[in-house]
């Protein structure tokens, strides 16, 4: 019985760490070159997958939807523009803002289909939560329906 009480306990703390955000201040995440590798739509019916990075197979994609925070200002390269907005952090360690975002008016050549640059800078602007967990950052944001978006950024 001892043996089986020390068998459970230590799956439920293998499990934990597996998933466990990591305790780290924003501190971790500025001054970072972040690059988006998966955004996600949550709804009440199902879980949808909108863009994988790994899925990308245009050799210019290494450069589409970067993100670096630096002490009260964001950036990077969407497709193909170039953005920036300030930030503030909230009240809450994990609560964000990012205020209205500016970026160079390039026309697309090419874009990943089912991720367009509008609809990334929608995203974007509708950020209030981050978190970091595993090594990545995790943006929590809603799309137009409301509906949970969860962008995904890797360095």
């Amino acid at each position: 019985m001892k043996q089986l009480l020390i068998v459970f306990v230590l799956a439920a703390v293998l499990m934990g760490c597996a998933t466990q955000a990591d305790s780290s201040s924003f501190s971790s995440v500025t001054g970072k070159e972040w690059r988006l590798i998966e955004v996600r739509i949550d709804t009440a019916f199902r879980r949808e997958i909108i863009f994988d990075r790994n899925s990308l197979t245009k050799e210019n994609a290494r450069d589409v939807f970067t993100l670096r925070f630096d002490n009260a200002n964001m950036g990077g390269t969407a497709a193909p523009n170039r953005y920036n907005a300030p930030y503030s952090l909230g009240e809450d360690r994990q609560s964000i803002t990012i205020s209205p975002l500016r970026s160079t008016q390039m026309a697309a050549l090419w874009q990943p289909e089912r991720l367009r640059e509008n609809d990334y800078y929608a995203y974007m602007q509708n950020v209030n939560r981050w978190e970091l967990a595993n090594g990545r950052l995790i943006l929590y944001s809603k799309n137009e329906e409301g509906h949970d978006v969860r962008l995904t950024y890797s360095n």
